[in-house]
Formats: C-alpha cells, sequence, structure tokens
C-alpha cells in the first residue's frame, strides 16, 4: 500500500486539514491518538497545536514510514496499528478521519476505539453522510466507491455509537447543502450546481443542512 498522495490542490486535502484543525482545538495539553494517520501531517497539526503526546497510527507500512520521514517530532510516535485491535493503552482524545467507511467490521473497530479512550475523554469521528453521497444506496450495502465498505447516515451511526456506550457532545460536519427526497430533483442538482464542490470544507455545527461529511465529537462516560 503506497503512503498517500500529498496535493494541496485536491479537495480531499483541504477537508482533512480543516478537520486536524477543528480536531486540534481540542487536544492542547492532551496524550492523543490518531487513527489512520495516513502520511502523517494531520498528527503534525495536532502537535503543534499544543498536545502533549501524539501517537500516529496507521495499517501500512508505507505510511508510517513516510510519515517517520516527514512529520517526526519529539512529542510524535508512528506506529503500525489496525483500527480494529485494542490498542493497549488510554488517550485522553481519540481522533478517527475517514477511517470507518473503509473497515470490513466497524463494530469490533468502534469497540476498539473505545477501549483508547480514557474514562471522560473524547472521540472525535468523521466519515461520508450516505444521505449525500449515496443517498439511494440501502442500509449495510457496499457502495464500491473510494474503497468505502460501508457508508452511514448520521441517525445510523448515532445509534450505532449509542450503543458502544459513547454519548454525544455535538455534531459538525463540512460542505453543508440542501437534499432532496426526489431522486430526480437530487440527480439534477447535484448535476446542475454541483453543490458539495462550492460548499465550504469549513468545519460547522450541524443546523438545517446535510453535510456531505459529518464530525461527531463523542465522550467516553466517565
Amino acid at each position: 500500500m503506497n503512503p498517500i498522495t500529498i496535493n494541496a490542490d485536491h479537495p480531499a486535502y483541504n477537508e482533512h486539514i480543516e478537520r486536524y484543525h477543528f480536531a486540534s482545538t481540542l487536544c492542547f495539553n492532551k496524550k492523543v491518538l490518531d487513527i489512520a494517520c495516513g502520511a502523517g501531517y494531520g498528527s503534525r497539526i495536532i502537535s503543534d497545536s499544543g498536545a502533549k503526546q501524539v501517537i500516529g497510527a496507521d495499517i501500512s507500512d508505507d505510511n508510517i514510514k513516510y510519515a517517520k520521514s516527514k512529520y517526526s517530532k519529539e512529542n510524535i510516535t508512528f506506529v503500525k496499528h489496525d483500527v480494529t485491535l485494542e490498542f493497549g493503552d488510554e488517550f485522553d482524545v481519540v481522533v478517527s478521519f475517514e477511517t470507518i467507511e473503509h473497515v470490513d467490521d466497524h463494530i469490533a473497530a468502534m469497540k476498539a476505539l473505545y477501549s483508547a479512550t480514557k474514562s471522560g475523554g473524547l472521540l472525535i469521528i468523521s466519515s461520508p453522510n450516505r444521505s449525500i453521497t449515496n443517498p439511494y444506496l440501502p442500509s449495510n450495502t457496499p457502495c464500491n466507491a473510494g474503497g468505502h465498505i460501508r457508508e452511514f447516515t448520521i441517525d445510523e451511526f448515532r445509534g450505532f455509537f449509542l450503543n458502544v456506550g459513547y454519548t454525544e457532545i455535538g455534531l459538525f460536519g463540512q460542505r453543508m447543502q440542501h437534499s432532496f427526497r426526489h431522486p430526480l430533483l437530487e440527480k439534477h442538482y447535484k448535476r446542475l450546481f454541483k453543490p458539495s464542490r462550492k460548499a465550504s470544507p469549513k468545519v460547522s455545527q450541524v443546523r438545517d443542512l446535510q453535510p456531505e461529511y459529518f464530525i461527531f465529537v463523542l465522550a467516553k462516560n466517565a
């Protein structure tokens, strides 16, 4: 598996950067796990924003090697690790961006994230919102797009993490846009206006509009 190609002109790059800047506001003086850290730039953003310690973990040997060569710092450690396996340590903040949709066993992944979060700690997790990205795809159906095994609606994911044991602190999103229940209206709206590309990648609280990517801030009960 090759390391992530960093292309600052690609919309996904801006989306990832904005997520990490958002997460970094909750990581000051904290011990942080950045699981599925990819190339490692997000771990460095969190470190530079004042985190006490950052562990960047990824399943790819190439990604870990690249991250060590480009983004190492005294308080950052990059390690190989699978998101579905318990970490054997507890963190004040666990960050997992655009990961859960790639995992075969998302329940095992969430349980592992829960075990890595210390009592009273936070999980900051993002994923595509199926209501926008694949609105007519049935629940629990592989979407076969971008390597995604399964995508979730906001309500599906909310029920999922509540069952694991997390408490919702806040719901945020990126690329807020209108959505239409009628398939033909939705199809023409996206084709004509390309709303996801025009909408801002800035992270904002979800209110009336649907986000293309949702970000939950969750707490592990003390």
